[in-house]
């Protein structure tokens, strides 16, 4: 039996993120949307203050693979 913890300020950030979401929304980072903008079609949602950090982080919503 394996047991592990992920730990890190982009799991925070992640996990704040989903927090913020409505149900059968997929939100992500602009980070996160600048690897995958190819791949997926998104549009920009409002900016999200988070707890432990000083600006609003930009964030995407996912709409669905392109």
């Amino acid at each position: 039996r394996l047991e592990y913890t992920a730990i890190s300020d982009s799991v925070n950030t992640a996990k704040r993120i989903q927090e913020n979401s409505a149900k059968n929304q997929i939100l992500i980072s602009r980070v996160a949307y600048e690897r995958v903008k190819n791949e997926v079609a998104a549009k920009p949602h409002a900016e999200m203050p988070l707890k432990g950090k000083t600006q609003p982080l930009e964030v995407y919503e996912v709409l669905g693979l392109k």
